[in-house]
């Protein structure tokens, strides 16, 4: 088990990683040299086959952060 400190700025460092995604995500991507095209960007599905198609994001990694965010109470139609 990790130290409380320790744990707390992980939590503080993804909460600030989330906000950022959260008020422009293809910069956030961009800065993490995950690049979208522009003609996705307003087509989050499309987005994401792309970044699956190009093997930028496994099946996997998706599943993994569709139920990180139904925890954080997400829903997805």
């Amino acid at each position: 088990m990790g130290s409380p400190l320790f744990e707390e700025q992980q939590k503080n460092d993804l909460q600030s990683q989330f906000s950022r995604f959260t008020q422009n995500p293809l910069q956030f991507l961009a800065s993490n040299n995950v690049n979208i095209p522009q003609q996705l960007a307003n087509d989050p599905r499309g987005a994401v086959q792309n970044l699956l198609n190009s093997g930028k994001m496994s099946q996997g990694q998706l599943n993994y952060c569709m139920q990180a965010a139904q925890k954080m109470g997400f829903k997805f139609n």
